[in-house]
């Protein structure tokens, strides 16, 4: 279920939900910023330091590691699988989405001054935030899953990095359950304007 943010009558922009939809709208210097800072910076140390594992900087010819011939159902399954990959990330379909919105409203700036915390610059952290995890995320399962040379490490892979890209919406789901405390729950309950 998206939340709804009202620039005006006429125009409405739909939220994911998930962490990133807090550095939008919630004070900096509270709980919920707080959660949605640590989600994310998780989940981009653990891309990185995935990334960083993998990338062989010694071998100029192939750096990625990835083998020259594989069998075909293990091709098969790496296609299969970043074909997956792709149109599953929804932190990169969604920010594009969102900057869309924003930018084709006309009530761009009465819009984002209507709540208590919320401007442009923390609009587009959140775009961006949401948009940077989403792609190193990309970026990792296609490294991984090409590195591959059975069908069980490439579902391996593929399910490891798709586990650390939903953390984000692991932990707003939490939110709502009350798991953090009255406030992040009302935060995440209340991100409609």
């Amino acid at each position: 279920i998206d939340a709804k943010v009202t620039f005006s009558a006429n125009t409405h922009i739909l939220l994911p939900e998930d962490t990133f939809s807090f550095f939008a709208f919630v004070e900096v210097l509270s709980l919920s910023f707080l959660v949605a800072s640590l989600v994310f910076c998780i989940q981009v140390t653990t891309l990185s330091l995935l990334m960083a594992d993998v990338i062989d900087t010694g071998n100029d010819q192939n750096p990625l590691g990835i083998p020259a011939s594989v069998e075909w159902p293990v091709r098969a399954s790496q296609l299969l699988a970043l074909f997956i990959a792709v149109i599953s990330q929804m932190d990169v379909a969604c920010s594009a989405n969102l900057l869309y919105n924003v930018c084709k409203s006309t009530d761009l700036n009465e819009g984002l001054t209507l709540t208590v915390g919320s401007g442009r610059t923390k609009w587009f952290g959140s775009l961006f935030s949401r948009f940077l995890e989403g792609s190193l995320g990309l970026t990792v399962t296609f490294i991984l899953i090409m590195r591959a040379d059975t069908v069980r490490d490439v579902l391996l892979n593929f399910t490891a990095v798709e586990f650390v890209s939903g953390v984000d919406n692991a932990v707003f789901y939490m939110a709502k359950l009350n798991c953090f405390g009255r406030k992040v729950k009302t935060d995440a309950e209340n991100l409609v304007i």
